[in-house]
């Protein structure tokens, strides 16, 4: 039998497969138009984020580029502006340490101009963990704006053996554009170069042009003195006198006087005129006045003083006075006058601290109407010797101008002194009664308004009579709660009759500018044979405007010295305040120009290198010297050749003899003696570490001095010496020295300024080597 079957029907494959393969193809089409979309993208993503890249970049190789001119411009700046002003202070050192002292000075300055670094010190700013920085002061380099921000971690410094390096940490600098956003992160060092200072660069001058030698005449840390019968002495140069002061001595009839005209007379202790002396400061008909600067004007009258001579004891002052304290007349017939300038008494403590002026002598007069200003800022003191307490007692008055009789004003009337009823109180009345209190009850003045209501009296007890008959008497005084209400009380006395009735003790003439010229706190007295005792109110008759001692204090304290008669003078711009500090910087530096910090005590040494006479001479073979000379052992210096150059250092004492010349420097570590007739022209300096003596200086009569003496211990002038500072003589007798002995000098004075030739020095950029200078630390993208 034959078997059925099936037959397969073909039709439509055909058809399947070509649509297979469409679709595959369109798949595959669509896969190879996803990737190249993908890499089209890719590829723009690439392209902008290059774009950022190149522009973050940018920004901060900028900064980069920013960082290297201003460590340029610092190294520039140490260079021309420190090392090449002051070259002495660093030609001592050693290549090493004078490199090492310029990095840091580097180093310190570029911290300061891109971190905020307030008021910090160069070396706190180099020891500094971290400076924060100062964003504006990078960003000021950058060229791109929009879609650009910085950020920076911090500064700080950092030593690695020799090297001094800054570093700028975590510098970020973002771009953002499209949606797309760059960042670059790096560190930044700054390898602060080496110094390297070749031949010739080192060529310096030395000069005293611009130190403050130039203008004086005679310095001494001990004092001035010039003590002689008769004759004139004249200064032409400013002059300082350490604690001892500046003294004027003239013991007989005849009168011995001194005229200084210079731009400052300074001391740190008192000018004293003794006896028939005279002292002159400054000139009535010169515009611009000197300034004098000291702790007391005083004259004083010795024991041996003949009160039967005619001469008084005299000042005449052109001048602007700066006084820390008093302007006393306690000698007999003082005769002192300020035909013009100023004074300014600046202490306002209110105690008996505060400037004030007293005439105590008998047969003074005073004419202080030709000054411009006159202001004082404290009150007269009457100082009492209290036997029984062994101290003076210091009673406040109202007066800043005042006489000695006027005490009597502060004394307190017997009635109010109980059983007693009489002041002094004797040693018998204490011995009957016991010590009385003082009852101001039933009285006619309300002392109770004035006086401390604790304890509204002082006791001084004083000895009367000597031997066996000597006595105690306790004198009581009002004890003020102010210095305010003593000067009311002062003038509420002057409105009773009881003032015309107090006849001073013999005065003559005390006379005053207008009152327009003055500011003063307390109450002045004046005095002429027609007014008698006459009372000019301070400031505190003001109630309103000055309501105690404290608005008082702080008004004259804030006194603006801006009259041309101050600043024609050469006084800068400042107030009373200002001027405790201005003359601390005088006694350091002889100039208010003068800036640093110094600690001694002793301007000598500041100028002087202690120790520098014998180290020179111990190294007298090594120094390539024409004119140096030195000498071991007390030493005359004979020499009448007008034209010979001497620079001559001694161990030992000098004696200038009689009419010898001594043209140059001569340096002494003892005591020098500058003998009759002799002619100084150039520096005498007196250093007082060796010898007989403290550094002492001793000019004798008829002594012509062109120049300076300087002295470790006291200047003492004779009679009719003439002693000028004249810079442009002493710069001529001086230049051989200075041209050719830098060496030697640099080795004995401190301070100098230096001269230097810049045309035989090299430029900053080529001391050191700028390339591999700034590079990236730890970079980073992203």
């Amino acid at each position: 039998m034959r078997k059925q079957g099936f037959k397969l029907n073909n039709e439509g494959s055909t058809l399947l497969t070509v649509i297979i393969c469409l679709a595959f193809i369109g798949i595959l089409g669509s896969m190879m138009l996803s990737v190249t979309m993908t890499n089209l993208q890719m590829k723009i993503v690439e392209s902008k984020s290059k774009a950022n890249f190149y522009k973050a970049e940018i920004a901060i190789e900028e900064i980069r580029t920013g960082i290297q001119e201003v460590t340029i411009e610092k190294i520039r700046e140490v260079y021309e502006q420190v090392v090449l002003v002051d070259y002495a202070s660093y030609v001592n050192l050693s290549q090493n340490d004078r490199n090492a002292v310029m990095q840091d000075m580097v180093a310190a300055r570029v911290i300061k101009s891109f971190g905020d670094t307030g008021s910090m010190t160069d070396s706190q700013i180099l020891s500094a963990s971290s400076v924060p920085p100062v964003l504006e002061s990078f960003s000021d380099y950058l060229s791109i704006t929009g879609g650009l921000s910085l950020n920076i971690d911090s500064l700080y410094s950092l030593i690695s053996g020799t090297e001094r390096s800054v570093v700028i940490k975590d510098i970020r600098v973002e771009y953002e554009k499209d949606d797309y956003k760059t960042s670059i992160t790096s560190d930044i060092k700054i390898v602060i170069p080496e110094f390297t200072f070749e031949d010739g660069t080192e060529i310096i001058t030395y000069s005293m042009e611009d130190r403050p030698f130039r203008d004086y005449v005679l310095v001494a840390d001990g004092g001035i003195s010039s003590v002689n019968n008769s004759n004139q002495t004249i200064i032409n140069g400013s002059i300082y006198a350490g604690k001892d002061g500046i003294t004027i001595h003239s013991n007989r009839t005849r009168g011995h006087s001194v005229e200084i005209y210079g731009d400052n007379i300074v001391t740190k202790g008192d000018i004293r005129v003794v006896d028939t002396a005279h002292l002159k400061i400054g000139d009535i008909s010169s515009v611009d006045k000197p300034i004098l600067w000291a702790d007391n004007l005083v004259t004083v009258t010795t024991h041996d003083y003949n009160p039967a001579s005619t001469l008084p004891t005299s000042m005449e002052i052109n001048a602007i006075s700066i006084i820390k304290d008093d302007l006393a007349l306690e000698g007999k017939n003082s005769d002192v006058s300020f035909p013009s300038g100023a004074y300014i008494g600046y202490t306002g403590s209110f105690t008996s601290e505060g400037s004030a002026i007293m005439i105590n002598g008998s047969g003074s007069s005073m004419d202080l109407s030709g000054l411009n200003s006159l202001i004082l800022a404290g009150r007269a003191n009457v100082s009492v010797e209290d036997k029984e307490n062994n101290k003076d007692s210091d009673i406040l008055t109202g007066e800043s101008l005042a006489f000695k009789s006027n005490q009597r004003i502060y004394l307190i009337p017997g009635r109010h002194i109980p059983l007693i009823l009489h002041n002094p109180v004797t040693k018998a009345d204490v011995d009957a009664y016991g010590l009385p209190n003082v009852d101001f009850t039933d009285s006619d003045i309300p002392f109770m308004n004035y006086v401390a209501a604790s304890k509204p009296y002082k006791i001084a007890a004083m000895q009367a009579g000597t031997g066996a008959g000597a006595s105690t008497l306790r004198y009581y005084y009002l004890n003020f709660a102010s210095g305010k209400q003593a000067d009311d009380y002062t003038r509420l006395f002057a409105d009773s009759p009881l003032l015309d009735s107090m006849n001073p003790f013999t005065l003559g003439n005390v006379r005053i500018p207008t009152v327009d010229k003055i500011q003063s706190v307390g109450n002045l007295m004046t005095y002429d044979s027609t007014d008698l005792v006459k009372l000019t109110s301070g400031l505190s008759e003001d109630h309103t405007t000055y309501p105690d001692d404290t608005t008082l204090d702080q008004h004259i304290k804030g006194i603006n010295l801006t009259n041309p008669i101050y600043t024609n003078s050469g006084l800068p711009p400042v107030t009373v305040g200002d001027l405790p500090e201005l003359y601390a910087k005088m006694n350091k530096f002889l100039t208010l120009d003068e800036a640093g910090s110094y600690d001694s005590d002793l301007i000598f040494d500041y100028f002087i290198k202690a120790g520098s006479v014998n180290q020179i001479i111990a190294n007298a073979a090594n120094w390539n010297s024409t004119l140096f000379e030195y000498q071991v052992g007390n030493y005359n210096y004979i020499n009448s050749d007008p034209d010979k150059q001497t620079f001559l250092m001694v161990e030992g004492d000098v004696t200038i003899t009689d009419s010898s010349i001594m043209k140059g420097i001569l340096v002494a570590t003892g005591d020098i003696i500058v003998s009759e007739n002799a002619t100084i022209h150039g520096m005498v300096i007196s250093t007082g570490e060796t010898g007989t003596g403290d550094g002492n200086i001793d000019v004798q009569t008829n002594v012509e001095v062109i120049g300076r003496l300087v002295a470790a211990g006291e200047i003492r002038l004779s009679s009719s010496c003439r002693l000028t500072a004249d810079e442009a003589l002493i710069e001529t007798y001086l230049k051989p020295i200075f041209d050719t002995e830098g060496e030697i000098l640099n080795k004995f004075f401190s301070n100098m300024k230096v001269k230097f030739n810049y045309s035989e020095t090299l430029p900053a950029d080529n001391l050191v080597d700028l390339s591999n200078m700034i590079y990236y630390e730890n970079w980073r993208k992203n």
